[in-house]
């Protein structure tokens, strides 16, 4: 059953990594208009660092000198910013999330900041910084409609720096995913791997991406 497991595992990080193949790396100058003034109105001080396409929405990709991640679809709207546990912006906050959610969350998670929000057609999906993290599911009026919490056995709090190493080594796929199987309840995983499974243990919509 081990020899098993770690041979799938192996598998499923080289299958991530060999799909983020297929991204093309291009000039940030060239991604339309839209984007440039996301960048500049919220993130003004900090430096592009890549910029990637692909043939799939979310288009593009674009990765600042601040650990930020962000992602927009073909026509410059954004999808996906991700923090990689940094607290965005306040002003970024209020002018891309419905009112509904983040009075929703001041009021239930006081304490709690918003590291990642992402944009669907069925509405909005945010992560807070709590301990253990958790993830909240709203519909496009601000309404939550589902909460998830991180598995503290294989879901660890990491600094940013390995955050962003087993980012980049997941796929997304446009189906749910199920909590852990029962299997794995008491199993151990070593970074970045055990990191990479949490994550997919949280996640229960996966869009095919490299992230």
């Amino acid at each position: 059953m081990k020899t098993f497991l770690w041979s799938f595992i192996l598998f499923a990080g080289l299958a991530g990594l060999s799909a983020c193949d297929e991204d093309e790396r291009v000039d940030y100058q060239y991604l339309p208009d839209s984007v440039h003034q996301f960048v500049s109105t919220y993130f003004s001080d900090v430096k592009v660092v890549k910029a990637e396409k692909k043939n799939e929405e979310p288009r593009y990709k674009v990765w600042l000198s601040n650990g930020f991640e962000l992602k927009f679809y073909k026509d410059g709207g954004w999808q996906k910013v991700d923090g990689n546990l940094q607290v965005l912006p306040s002003a970024l906050q209020i002018d891309i999330l419905p009112g509904n959610l983040l009075t929703y969350v001041a009021t239930q998670y006081p304490t709690a900041g918003i590291v990642e929000a992402a944009r669907y057609d069925w509405g909005y999906e945010v992560e807070l910084n709590t301990a253990p993290l958790v993830e909240l599911e709203f519909d496009n009026n601000g309404n939550v409609t589902q909460i998830d919490r991180d598995d503290p056995v294989i879901c660890r709090k990491v600094p940013g720096f390995l955050s962003v190493f087993w980012y980049r080594l997941q796929m997304y796929k446009d189906k749910r995913v199920s909590r852990r199987p029962a299997f794995l309840a008491n199993l151990r995983f070593p970074t970045p791997m055990g990191l990479w499974l949490g994550r997919m243990c949280r996640r229960r919509r996966m869009y095919g991406e490299c992230v």
